[in-house]
């Protein structure tokens, strides 16, 4: 029995250690590598899924005169599929494309190109030739691996983008016929398939049923809950050949789903006939190569995560220069600041001079002043030869000397609270100082954990150079065991290998 997605994917998370999903997340960076690990599988193992396609070859005549019309009630060959085909009329080589069904006899068309009489030939949406088919309605393929018509018999064909041309040198059976020889069978190698989903079993949903060419159908009995049926999931049809793609992701409601696929029903379908999702495309061994294949290609994803940590070194890088720079702005003003304060305190030594010359000068002052006192304590009892009033001039000249010492006094206070207020403004500065070398250490700490970081991230990068190298040795693994898996070509000669 096929693993299921659920136990694929556990396997994976396993194989990166990451069960609990902390580097790689499940629904993005896995699922992605996932659905392309599906791919790349069928590049050496191809998934071919055959799908049914028709040739165009109905021709005839416009059988009256409508505009933007054509119109052939000899033939009444139009169909509702129509719309979309290319029109050329071959009479004057114009050519239109059929926007509306209107009956089997009249069909609206994109240009005004046919009158009554001229002569036209429809062909597939896009083509210009009754030997070519437009096949985008196939999105999923990887390439065409072979292309039948008549169905069993293998023919040489040419693709441009959306266009296949089929290498044929026979006249084509006109396809109104019911008889005719009008379906080609188409190969794809599709990308393989692992479904999402836990229930595959489910059944066609409309008592009326469903008509030849329908492309929706209502499935029921499906699983319960809310799950999306995906995008290219693969379904059959019992009693049916064909493998129907699903071209639109459809949610479950009610255990039903309207689902659009490709290709349309190649034949009526009637109610409750057993529809099944298929689970998956791959064997034991294509499981095995894909695990490795995606845990590979998830862990090389990681080459790019340097990058980002590279970035933010750099950034970390800057903040180092930035600190650096600003302790050198610091450092230069502690250089200032002590300039200033051993200026400050060369002031103290100077004023203090001046307050101890000025000191000086106070007590000679004074001395005098006592000596004036002295004097004129002398004479006052005497008659003065000199003056009427010897000893109160003395007098005066002592309080003279006494006011000069009062005046050296405050001169050398002055000094002094100068030389006070010197040796602040100095300590101040020094004070300054130390506080930009506290903060110029600060930064430089600072500094250093910036290039720590620097030193931490970009240990990151070379741990992660291990981490891709080991997803590229197990990716390779894959691709070694997917290439002895697949199938040998062989030349047209017997016995040679491509």
């Amino acid at each position: 029995m096929a693993k299921t997605y659920v136990t694929l994917t556990n396997e994976i998370e396993q194989t990166l250690q990451d069960s609990t999903n902390l580097t790689f997340t499940l629904a993005t960076e896995l699922n992605d590598r996932f659905q392309d690990g599906l791919r790349k599988v069928a590049e050496f193992v191809p998934h071919i899924v055959k799908v049914p396609f028709a040739i165009e070859t109905r021709a005839g005549a416009a059988s009256s005169t409508t505009s933007g019309a054509l119109v052939d009630a000899t033939e009444t060959q139009f169909l509702a599929g129509d719309v979309g085909k290319n029109i050329h009329n071959t009479s004057d080589n114009t050519w239109a494309v059929v926007t509306a069904f209107v009956s089997t006899s009249q069909l609206t068309l994109s240009r005004d190109i046919m009158v009554s009489g001229e002569n036209y030939r429809m062909y597939n949406k896009d083509c210009s030739s009754q030997k070519q088919i437009n096949i985008e309605d196939v999105e999923d393929y990887i390439w065409i691996d072979k292309i039948e018509f008549p169905v069993g018999k293998e023919v040489l064909f040419s693709r441009d983008r959306n266009i296949v041309t089929l290498k044929l040198d026979t006249v084509l059976d006109d396809t109104k016929d019911a008889n005719a020889n009008k379906i080609i069978h188409v190969f794809f190698n599709k990308r393989h398939k692992v479904s999402q989903l836990t229930d595959f079993a489910g059944a066609v949903d409309l008592v009326a049923g469903y008509s030849e060419g329908d492309t929706s159908i209502v499935i029921d009995g499906l699983e319960a809950g809310t799950p999306t049926i995906e995008e290219d999931q693969e379904f059959t049809i019992a009693g049916r050949t064909e493998v129907y793609t699903i071209t639109a992701a459809a949610t479950i409601g009610t255990n039903e789903a309207t689902v659009s696929f490709f290709p349309g029903l190649e034949a009526d379908l009637i109610n409750d006939v057993v529809v099944t999702l298929i689970a998956s495309t791959l064997d034991r061994n294509l499981e095995r190569a894909l695990v490795k294949y995606v845990a590979g290609s998830a862990a090389l994803s990681k080459a790019m995560s340097p990058i980002v940590e590279i970035t933010n070194a750099i950034t970390a890088l800057a903040l180092v220069n930035s600190s650096i720079d600003s302790m050198s702005a610091r450092i230069t003003q502690v250089i200032t600041d002590i300039a200033s304060g051993r200026t400050e305190v060369d002031k103290v030594a100077a004023l203090i001079t001046l307050g101890a010359v000025a000191v000086g000068e106070l007590g000679l002052e004074i001395d005098q002043s006592i000596i004036d006192l002295d004097t004129g304590r002398s004479e006052i009892n005497k008659v003065g030869v000199g003056g009427a009033n010897i000893a109160g001039q003395y007098a005066n000249h002592a309080m003279g000397g006494l006011s000069n010492a009062r005046a050296k006094l405050t001169e050398a206070q002055g000094h002094f609270t100068q030389g006070r207020a010197d040796e602040a403004l100095g300590g101040a500065y020094l004070g300054e100082g130390a506080g930009e070398l506290n903060a110029a250490a600060s930064i430089l700490s600072q500094s250093g954990g910036y290039a720590r970081e620097v030193t931490s991230r970009l240990s990151v990068v070379n741990a992660a150079r291990a981490y891709t190298g080991w997803g590229s040795a197990k990716m390779q693994e894959a691709i070694d065991d997917l290439q002895a898996m697949a199938a040998p070509k062989y030349a047209e000669e017997p016995g040679l290998l491509v």
